[in-house]
């Protein structure tokens, strides 16, 4: 027996006689809360939490908290299956409780006992809907941390066939669409579920439309309610970029009437408000899926160029984004290749934009920037090997990339690594990933070694304080390492050498010296 065993005992004992439950709880808490993770492991197998749950049911709010940060503490601990065995019915009871934190608990607990695929151990088809019911209730819950863990643990329901069942019961599906109907927010929280679960399943999201699951959203995008549309707009966004959900979204006029609102930018001043996120969606259909982006809402695209040039500076850098977004993967290059001048414009601005604009917009316009330079090489995703014919695309993107680059001029490079010697995290790292997409291709890496001093400044480890920014030079570096270009960019063998002794100590590494000086300094 341990230190601990025995005044746990005592203090369990005293919470089951109800000897001043609030104090004893607290001192519980303490006793749980200074054990190592081990400790903490070894003891809760001999603990029997029933009491602490007990604990749950009273007036005296404080009692409750302290009970909960037990629960919070120990059952992680147990293993999936035995919680399921041992407290099911006490979880579920926890997630009708009144207060949030024990609901959040309950929640958290389900989550672990449905990815340990034990939940609902034993239980009558009845006695499910209305574990069901009560997870509905707090989806629809005023909290909003409880609506979302209850959001998580539908989604995660709903990616077995044996939790789809549950979630299609007519009755349960009843219950859904009374509950969330009262409220946009909870409308938003049944399609986020919805999104979550059928963006990686066809069949999946076939089978909640039919049931009129999505039949909220869909009224929500046609309304007038500006804040409704806007989250609606977020949480379906997942399914513009995949094939079926963009089915969906044509299917069901939705992509029509997106692009309606986008393109009417100039008539109507509360589009000015959607815009960010409707171009985010718009954004993510060009990136995964150019041609139907191209075949169903090819004003969009002109839109979004035009916009580059708004007087709006969220309307600008929104549109920078999302047009760098498309750029980003390697169909993407191929549309915006029809559009040379269009895009001369988009990198100039971005380029006026990361140097001229308040940080915020800065750090935005350096991600645009990185996407726009970025070479995604074609695979086949099943066998990994590229696809026939793609190197010829791979070329000529590698050629739009460097063409891009050139338009902004010989100061970009030294715009960009002055940015990252800024003393601002932030910055500093979107300005080390614009260094690392040059990195990857041979034009890139031509740039960095004639640029004066660049090299030497990369390979230097003293001068970056924070690891994220030794991290950052690091992966520089090594993208050259690894891109299988080096050696025939750099004809210098002892400089190549230098580079692979550089990666091969690691990000961390610290020169003798340095550990000389921290020595000397400690």
């Amino acid at each position: 027996m341990s230190m601990y065993s025995g005044r746990i005992e005592n203090l369990l004992n005293n919470i089951s006689n109800e000897i001043e439950v609030e104090e004893t709880l607290k001192e519980l808490e303490s006793v749980f809360a200074s054990m190592s993770d081990s400790q903490l492991a070894d003891h809760v197998k001999e603990v029997n939490f029933g009491v602490v749950f007990d604990s749950l049911n009273s007036c005296n709010r404080d009692q409750i908290l302290y009970a909960c940060k037990i629960l919070n503490l120990c059952l992680p601990k147990i293993p999936s299956l035995e919680l399921c065995k041992k407290y099911q019915e006490a979880i579920i009871r926890a997630i009708r409780h009144p207060e949030k934190e024990v609901k959040e608990m309950g929640l958290k607990e389900m989550v672990r006992i449905v990815n340990g695929n034990h939940l609902l151990m034993g239980l009558t088809q009845k006695d499910e809907e209305s574990v069901l019911f009560s997870i509905v209730e707090c989806l629809c819950d005023k909290e909003i941390s409880v609506g979302l863990k209850a959001v998580d643990l539908l989604v995660l329901l709903g990616q077995s066939g044996w939790g789809m069942s549950l979630i299609c019961n007519p009755r349960v599906v009843q219950c859904i669409q009374a509950k969330t109907e009262v409220d946009e927010v909870y409308k938003a929280r049944l399609t986020e579920v919805v999104v979550k679960i059928g963006k990686d399943s066809s069949d999946r999201l076939k089978q909640m439309e039919a049931l009129g699951l999505l039949k909220g959203s869909i009224e929500t995008l046609t309304s007038g309610d500006i804040l409704a549309i806007m989250a609606t707009l977020e949480v379906i966004t997942p399914l513009a970029s995949t094939t079926h959900g963009l089915e969906f979204l044509v299917k069901n006029k939705i992509l029509g009437l997106l692009t309606k609102k986008l393109v009417s930018l100039e008539n109507d001043p509360l589009a000015t408000v959607l815009y960010p996120g409707l171009a985010k969606f718009f954004g993510q259909i060009g990136q995964k899926c150019p041609s139907d982006f191209m075949e169903f809402c090819p004003e969009v695209l002109i839109s979004l160029l035009k916009n580059v040039e708004d007087d709006d500076v969220n309307v600008y850098v929104t549109s920078l984004e999302s047009v760098a977004l498309i750029a980003s993967s390697a169909m993407g290059k191929k549309v915006l290749e029809k559009f040379d001048k269009e895009m001369e414009r988009v990198v100039m601005r971005c380029y006026q934009s990361m140097t001229l604009l308040q940080n915020e917009y800065r750090l935005r316009a350096l991600g645009a920037f990185a996407n726009l330079i970025h070479v995604e090489f074609l695979e086949n995703p099943d066998s990994l090997e590229i696809i026939a014919g793609t190197d010829i695309i791979d070329t000529a993107n590698k050629k739009l990339a460097e063409k891009w680059f050139n338009k902004v001029g010989k100061a970009a490079l030294q715009s960009i690594i002055d940015m990252s010697k800024q003393p601002f995290p932030d910055i500093k790292h979107a300005a080390y990933n614009v260094l690392k997409e040059l990195a990857s291709q041979p034009w890139g890496q031509q740039k960095i070694f004639q640029h004066p001093g660049l090299l030497d400044y990369l390979l230097d480890r003293t001068d970056e304080v924070l690891l994220e920014g030794k991290k950052d030079k690091f992966a520089i570096i090594e993208t050259m390492v690894e891109s299988g270009t080096l050696e025939s960019v750099m004809s210098d063998k002892a400089v190549v050498k230098k580079l692979k002794d550089f990666v091969n100590l690691g990000p961390e590494y610290r020169p003798a010296q340095m550990q000389v000086a921290v020595e000397g300094a400690e």
